[in-house]
Formats: C-alpha cells, structure tokens, sequence
C-alpha cells in the first residue's frame, strides 16, 4: 500500500490495491504537482470511469478517483463543483470492508474542508473533529496528517474570530509538521503562512514584522521544493504583499501583488478565485496610493471572478462591491458608488452575521450617506438608522432580546425551555475554549468528558429547537433583536421621551435623535480614539478611588470644559429634537458605554478647569440631568423589546435584599476635616486601593471596607416598597448560598448593597466581574463569596422589574479585550431575567450612594406617576443643591458623588 499527499491546504491520503490505479494516481499527482490541474483532471476523470464499474464502484480505486476529482476542482476554483465528489468519497470509504480507517479520516477531513469553503462553518468543525478523533487512534502521534486537521481546524477558528484557540492549535501543527516532515516541505510553509495571519489578527500587539518573517521563510522553502510558477509560491507572495500592506509599505506591497497575479494568470484558470483575492489585495493598495481608476478596474475584474466562482452573497462578493465602492467614491462618482454599496450591505444583513470586517464597510456606507444632499431626506435618515444599528451589536443587546423572547409566552415550561436554551449556549461556549485548548496536548494528555459534555449538550440543544419550533415558533424571529426602523420605534416612543443613539466609527462618530415627531442625524468630525482618549481622561476624575490618589499627587479634578465640547460635539446640534423632552433614552456605543451622560454639561462653563478652591463652580454647572432624566440601553432594539412586554412582572413580593456582606475586617479610620484629606477617608464600595493590583481571593476580603450603612439603606427601600425586613439578608446572612437558593422568581426588585469588583480583580481565579457576599468559612465552588457574571447568568432566575446593584463598577465590562461597559454584571442579570437594572459606572462612595438609592426610591413611592429614570434624576438634583453644611459636603456637587448610577433597560415606569 502506498500513501501520496499532495502538499497543499488538503491532504488526500490516496490508497489502491490494484498495480494500474496507483500507477493512475502516481501520474495524476505528478501533474498536480507540477500546477498542471486541468491534465491532471482529466487523468483523475479517466482513472474514475475505469473503477467505476467494479463492485458499483464501491472500491477504494474508485473512492481514490472520486478524491482526486473533488481535490482539483477544489484547486481549480469549482468549490460547488467539488462537494458531490467530496461527499461521495466520504459514503464509499464508510462502506468498505475491512475498514479503512486512515482513508476515511482523510475523506471526512476532506469534506471538511470543502464545507468551510462554501460557508457552512458547523458542518466543517464537526467534520474535521471526526476526522481528528480517527488519526490520532489510528496514526502514530506525530503523524503530519494529525497536523493537517489541526491545520484547518485552526483556519476555521480564526475565521470565526477565536484567535487565541487558532494560534494554539497552529503552533502544535506546525511542532508536528516540524519534527515530522523535511525541512523544505511546502506543508511546513503552509503552516508558517497560517500562523503569521493569525499573529496579524492578534489584537494584543504590533506582530506584523514577525508575521513578515514567517512569511519571507515560507517564500523561501516554496521557491526550494515548487516549480516556479507554482500558484501555492502566487499565494504566499500574496500574503506577503498584504502584510508588507497593513504595514503601510504600500509601494513594497504592490510590487509583490503585481509579482504574485502574474504567477496566478500562468497557472491558474482565468476564472480562478485566487486570482480574484489578489486583483482586490492589489486594488486596495492603489486605493491607498489614490490610484482610484486602477483601483476601479481591479476590482470589476475580481467581482466579475467571484460572481461566477462564489456561492451567491458570500463575503467575498460583498466586500468587493463596498471596494468597487470606495474607488467609485474616489473618482466623485457618490451615487455609482452608493448603488454599490448598498448592494453589499444588503448581502451582508443577509448573512446575519455581522463582523467587525462587516462593520467598518457600514461605516463607509455611513460616510457617504452623510454627503448626500439634503441630509434630512426622511429616506435618507431612515437607511442611515438603520445602518447605525447594525454597525454597532453588543452582548448586552442580545441578552435583552433574549429575555424579552422569554416572558413573551406565559407558559412556564416554555419559559423554562428557553432559559434552558440560554444556559445551554453559554456553557458550550465555555466548554469550546476548553475544548480547543485541550486539542493543544497530545491525546493521552486530554481530558475525554470535555467532548462528551460538549455532544450532550449539543443533542439537548437540538432537542430544545425541535420542541420551540413546534410549541414558541415565535421565539427564534424575537431573539434576532434586528434594527428597527424610525415608524416602528416611534410605535413605542412616549411623546415626552427621545431616543439618541452613537454609533462611534473608526473615523466619525454619527449621532441620530428621533422624538415622536421629529427625526435628525449627524456626522460629527470625531475618531473613535478621540472619544476613547476623552473618557479615559475624565474616568479617573470621577472614580472616588481613582480621585483620592490623583488629589494627593496634584492631579486635575473632573473638567468641565471637555465635558461641554463631549455634548457640543455629539447632541447639541440636534437639540432642536430632544429640547423640552423629560426622557432621553441614550444607546451609546464604545468607549461612550463607560461615561454617564448626566456628567456633561449643555452650556460653556465660566471656569473649564477647576481647582481643588473652586468646588462650589460645580453647582452652578448646567448639568444636562438638569433638563431631562436619562436612562440607557444596550440598542434601539431593546426599547422595542421591554416595551413589548407587561407594564410589570407577575411578581408576589416587592424586594428581596441583599447588604453589609460580613468581611471580617478592620473598621475604617476617622475622617480629618480637610476638603482634600476627607475626600480620601471616604468609604468606597470596592477595592480601596489605587492603582489597581491583582489580589488572591483571601487579600480581596481583607482589603474592603465594612458597609453597615447599607442596612439601613435596605431598611428604607423596603419600607418605601411594603417590603418585609424578613426578605432583607444582611450581614453573616447575605450569602452566596442564600442568594443562589433563593426562588428569586417571586419578587419584583432585587436589591444588591454590596460591593462590586471588576474582572481581574482576583488573581488566577476570577477573570470576570463580580458581587461579594459574606466570607464563608469554608469556601467551595459553589460559595466562595463571590458572585460572578456566569453564575448570575446561569444559576439565577428572575423574574423582576428591577434590579439595583448598589456596588462599585457594576456597569464595568467582561475580561474580554476590547470589551463595552455593560458586557459584565448587566449583561448577566438581563440574562438572568432582569428588566431593568440601577448600575454604577467607578468605585462608588458609600454614603452617597445611599443617599442617592434611597431618595430614588422615596421620590418613586412619593409620586407613582415618575418613571425611574426621573426618579433618579430627582435624587441626583437634590444632591447637587444639598447645601453645605460641613467641609466634608462640599464634595456634593461634585460628579463622582453625585453622578455614579445609570438606569439601564426601562427607565419610562
């Protein structure tokens, strides 16, 4: 028996008893190998008619025949073409008797392949993870057909944007393929190839240069073992190219654009879709260097390519329309170019799957719409809302319309169901990331239930479907949380309210404000570093913990004038939309997500930047809370979805409580009357230590404060709310435990006075943000005193219309890099079944926060008519215009004290 694999992207292990058909394949792989695919077609086409015949063709002859058509008109750009082929080689190695296990791994592995390229991501991880599991029981442990699926595995994850599980299962295909292959083995270029494009995607650091390197090594063993026309020598050059690209070496990149298509037009057909990705890497350089007719032609010849050789509304046809686009736009043809593009976006919405590739070319549709004369056609506004909604999708988003899907039906079970469905995506995400790490070891190093738990989960998955399709087909059209359009959201609009929404693009930021009547929108000359660089400058003015260092190292305190030029650049031009609204609902975006919008102030302040002798200019500040109550949420989607659901939730209890967690720690040391000094013997609700360090989970408990004035915090609210003081558990009682066996279902406000921490904050074992509860005396998985997002997410039901966490940083964001406010805790409790949350956005002062909660809820209980977010306005103003009685109030009217909590989800009940 003898074993051919061709050195490319597949492998094909080619097996035939008979001395004529290896002879067959001996020739059909020279000619492959030599780049002459359409000969070698023709021989692999030949070789199955002679085959065909014997036992139906049912042979290994025949499957090898079946291989090598599928494999070449793969290569040859026929990918649709390809799958009968693939699969039929698949249904004829599954019947041959004996078994021919490493041929048949090699087929699913295959197939695989062909199912990631023509779009069906699923289908191909399934295949190659079979594919997987035979090699490595069947094949010795460094095999390079083991590398080989690893290989594609690690492509598919990169294409899906799992970059860290790709680089490691790249790494170990490329340990194997060296130890395993000569040095000059195309695979072991392949590899190097693979993995410099995944370090060019790596958001943690410039790695472009040692990319380039990979790249230039793989170059040189492609030139040492193909022939020189060799399109696999066209596509590593290519790849160079578009290194030497994003490194803005664009003449350098050109040159070897133009080098790589002039192998491709030698040896590939004209129709080829290589030929089509380097007509478009090399146009978008001459989109760079302004050569935009050029540009113009490249791309029409890529697109005509791709229309023939892609499935229809595939990426690559929408990316070449939006790129046609912008070289139209260059040439000052808008409205060619507008046709274009909106071509490619409706493809793109098609898909489903928005990425962040995807939305950056919304931003360019954005960027022209803007041009278009006159601004406010009512076309035009409702295609650019719609298009804002759909650049900017956040997590939190998705668990709003999740839970909205849920309470849509009064069916418990079906309720039930769904969160079944919730609990189960989220723990197969989790058991993914494990999963891919695990296939770094080698197989008697991996752990086996991670696989079975990963396939139990899936078959409970498909079940749950099978049942929700028949019983809530409704459920999969509500969990969409698709854009809405200017009629439908003034559907659910009040006529005292305005919706505002930012979407913040890499090099403008759009702002759109609809009322019940009035719809405007506006391009603002700000970058989305621009905005990010503006919060982080007033973020740590206004984190009292954050503020106590900066003040003893004669740092600024909160500058009002960047706070004005925040709100003169985004809403004041369309003030004329929201002036005399009581509720703005805000839908921010980026870095906009960690920044309360009542800290900026709608008029020039008399003094921009005030010194630690000017605290008393922050009460004459015009606040934009001054003029509206301001609640916000995670999409325009959202106010839909809780909109749609009941005014309240069929709840039996008011409050349940939870406060003044036991620490078992020092109590905290006199204040000293100094306007500088008392502001640092603040008690905070979080880590009172600046800068940050990580801590073990021990030091965290020692390092907070005691909260006992959070007791009679809850004590108030629960009076205000008819609430028992028997459903307020507070010091040893407020537990993890308690919380999580509580029947949390039954009461309409859940409240947390405790304090919060931020992912990160505990060493090696905690990675997402969290509530601390009492510190237990034995601590185990399941109450350790930590209350992390997955475990709200997945061990809470809810049921309320509330949920306050009164703790620091609860509107801070998950561990994952590049994260927005709100991905975290609130993510977690919407997940939970929270309608609406009280969050806070930095490392709250205690005192303060209770008076801002309690005098929320008492201004609610006074006047039932007032919506939270007025409610919350109304305690926030009174603590502005609280006058000074003491040296330590005159920090009242200062933001951090005042401004620390957002009202997210229904802030109009």
């Amino acid at each position: 028996m003898r074993r051919l694999i061709l050195s490319l992207i597949i492998a094909l292990a080619l097996v035939a008893p008979s001395f004529a058909a290896d002879d067959a394949s001996s020739i059909i792989s020279g000619l492959a190998a030599a780049a002459k695919y359409d000969e070698a077609l023709a021989a692999a086409q030949e070789l199955e008619r002679k085959t065909r015949g014997a036992e139906g063709g049912n042979t290994a002859d025949h499957a090898v025949a079946i291989s090598w058509i599928a494999f070449l008109k793969s290569v040859l750009g026929d990918r649709q073409g390809a799958t009968p082929f693939y699969e039929k080689a698949v249904e004829i190695y599954s019947k041959i008797k004996p078994p021919r296990q490493a041929d048949y791994a090699t087929s699913l592995n295959n197939l695989g392949y062909n199912r990631a390229e023509t779009g069906h991501p699923d289908d191909a991880e399934q295949l190659y993870l079979r594919a997987l599991d035979i090699r490595e029981k069947v094949l010795p442990p460094n095999a390079p057909e083991i590398a080989d699926t690893l290989n594609n595995l690690a492509q598919l994850y990169k294409s899906q944007g799992r970059l860290d599980e790709a680089i490691t299962l790249l790494n170990r295909s490329l340990e194997i393929r060296t130890r395993s292959l000569p040095p000059t083995d195309p695979r072991i270029a392949s590899s190097l190839q693979n993995l410099a494009g995944a370090l060019e995607l790596d958001p943690r650091g410039d790695k472009f240069v040692a990319a380039q390197h990979m790249l230039e090594k793989a170059l040189e063993i492609r030139r040492q073992s193909q022939t020189a026309n060799h399109p696999e020598i066209a596509g590593v050059i290519s790849k160079l190219a578009t290194n030497l690209f994003n490194q803005g070496k664009y003449r350098e990149a050109e040159k070897r654009f133009d080098e790589a298509l002039e192998i491709r037009r030698k040896s590939q057909p004209a129709n080829h879709p290589d030929i089509a990705g380097t007509l478009v890497g090399l146009g978008m350089t001459d989109l760079e260097l302004k050569h935009y007719s050029a540009a113009e032609s490249e791309f029409r010849e890529a697109l005509a390519i791709r229309q023939i050789a892609l499935a229809p509304g595939s990426t690559g046809i929408a990316d070449t329309f939006d790129l046609l686009a912008r070289a139209l736009d260059g040439q000052g043809h808008l409205v060619q170019a507008l046709e274009m593009t909106r071509t490619a976006t409706k493809m793109r919405l098609q898909a489903r799957n928005i990425t962040a590739k995807d939305q950056e070319y919304l931003y360019h549709h954005l960027d022209m719409l803007a041009r278009v004369t006159p601004l406010l056609q009512p076309a035009i506004v409702e295609e650019s809302f719609m298009l804002g909604q759909n650049a900017e999708q956040s997590e939190a988003a998705t668990a709003v319309a999740k839970m909205a899907a849920r309470f849509a039906t009064s069916d418990p079970a079906l309720q039930d169901l769904v969160r079944e469905r919730d609990q189960q995506d989220a723990m197969l995400t989790a058991l993914e990331r494990q999963f891919s790490d695990d296939l770094s070891q080698p197989p008697e190093k991996r752990n086996p239930d991670i696989r079975r738990d990963m396939e139990k989960l899936q078959a409970r998955r498909t079940a749950i479907d099978a049942e929700l399709k028949k019983s809530f087909p409704k459920y999969f059209e509500l969990v969409k949380a698709e854009a809405v359009n200017i009629n439908a959201l003034r559907e659910v609009l009040k006529p005292d309210e305005a919706l505002i929404s930012i979407a913040s693009g890499p090099d403008f930021t759009y702002v759109w404000a609809i009322s019940k009547d009035t719809a405007a929108w506006q391009k603002v000359d700000v970058s989305r570093d621009w905005l990010t660089s503006s919060v982080r400058s007033l973020r740590p003015t206004l984190d009292t913990e954050d503020l106590k260092a900066g003040l003893s190292n004669g740092a600024s305190l909160f500058d009002l004038g960047l706070s004005y030029e925040l709100y003169a650049k985004l809403l004041q031009p369309l003030e004329t939309v929201f002036d005399g609204k009581k509720h703005l609902i805000i839908v921010p975006s980026g870095a906009l997500t960690s920044l309360p919008f009542q800290v900026l102030v709608t008029k020039a302040p008399v003094n921009p930047h005030p010194k630690l002798e000017d605290l008393g200019v922050y009460r004459e500040a015009d606040w934009l809370i001054r003029k509206h109550a301001l609640s916000v949420l995670p999409s325009v989607n959202s106010l839909r979805s809780l909109r749609r659901l009941a005014s309240a939730a069929a709840t039996t209890k008011p409050m349940i409580g939870f406060g003044n967690p036991s620490l078992k720690k020092r109590v905290a040391s006199n204040g000293i009357p100094s306007a500088s000094i008392q502001v640092s013997q603040m008690e905070t609700r979080g880590l009172s230590r600046s800068p940050r360090e990580l801590l073990a989970e021990d030091q965290i408990f020692d390092r907070l404060d005691e909260l006992p004035t959070t007791e009679q915090e809850l004590r108030s609210i629960a009076k205000d709310l008819g609430a028992s003081n028997d459903d307020l558990e507070m010091g040893p009682a407020a537990t993890e435990t308690r919380v999580k066996e509580a029947n949390l279902s039954i009461y309409n406000v859940v409240y947390f006075a405790t304090h919060g921490l931020v992912a990160d904050d505990l060493k090696g074992s905690l990675d997402e943000p969290a509530l601390v509860l009492s510190r237990p005396e034995h601590p185990n998985a399941f109450d350790d005193g930590f209350l992390t997002a997955s475990e709200i997410s997945e061990d809470l039901k809810l049921n309320a219309d509330w949920v306050v966490l009164a703790a620091c940083n609860t509107a801070a964001a998950d561990a994952k890099p590049g994260a927005e406010a709100l991905s975290g805790l609130a993510k977690a409790f919407f997940h939970a079944g929270a309608r609406t949350l009280l969050v806070s956005h930095w490392r709250v002062e205690s005192e303060a926060a209770t008076r801002l909660t309690t005098s929320t809820f008492a201004f609610k209980s006074k006047d039932k008519t007032l919506g939270r977010a007025e409610a919350l306005r109304e305690a926030m103003l009174a603590e502005i215009d609280r006058k000074p009685e003491t040296i330590a109030d005159m920090w009242n009217a200062y933001p951090a004290f005042w401004a620390p909590f957002s009202v997210v989800g229904e802030g109009g009940e």
